[in-house]
């Protein structure tokens, strides 16, 4: 007979929150064994399974597609925001607060 194991050793040998494990199982994502609404139980195979369905074959590697890749802009350390003209905020700012 397979032994059954908590929710604190299944969040220990996934190495995740028993949080996290609590979720998967609301969302069937990991199966397991209700015994009471705050207690789940879990079989080996149950993590087997749950392992398998969610490893990434290493067969196909992730690519990225360049030709429709979107730059973040940068924040250039020190650097200020331009506006259109080419003056930074700050500076406008600056001004119009002199202005007054």
């Amino acid at each position: 007979m397979n032994t059954l194991l908590t929710t604190e050793e299944v969040a220990a040998y996934l190495k995740i929150d028993i949080r996290e494990v609590n979720f998967l199982c609301r969302q069937g994502r990991l199966q397991c064994i209700q015994i009471s609404p705050r207690k789940r139980r879990f079989s080996s195979d149950m993590l087997d399974d749950f392992v398998a369905k969610n490893t990434l074959s290493t067969d196909s590697p992730i690519t990225v597609d360049t030709e429709n890749y979107r730059r973040l802009p940068s924040n250039r350390k020190g650097g200020s925001k331009k506006s259109g003209s080419g003056v930074s905020v700050r500076t406008q700012l600056l001004e119009e607060m002199r202005s007054w």
